[in-house]
């Protein structure tokens, strides 16, 4: 990718780049880009698509609801770590 094209990249991506930048990161633009196409020539083919490379199985277990597991809204109220005795009480995020 030349200078113009990072420039115009930078631009539509609404991030401001200083001249001292450009030249290390034109660079390190082009090692990636380098690097996806020789990714592009690795056989994939019939390889199932993954979400994480060490995810062999996914643990499961049986969702099975036992007479101690049943509380009241009042008691789950209760557990919480803040509670008006009704509800939840929660930080603002906002």
């Amino acid at each position: 990718m030349d200078i113009t094209e990072l420039k115009i990249t930078a631009s539509l991506a609404m991030v401001e780049l200083h001249d001292d930048e450009i030249a290390s990161l034109s660079a390190a633009v082009n090692d990636m880009l380098d690097y996806f196409a020789l990714m592009e020539q690795i056989d994939v083919e019939g390889l199932e698509p993954t979400t994480h490379a060490f995810i062999s199985q996914q643990p499961l277990r049986e969702d099975i609801i036992s007479a101690e597991q049943v509380c009241s809204p009042q008691q789950l109220v209760a557990r919480s770590a803040e509670h008006d005795g009704e509800h939840f009480i929660i930080p603002n995020v906002l």
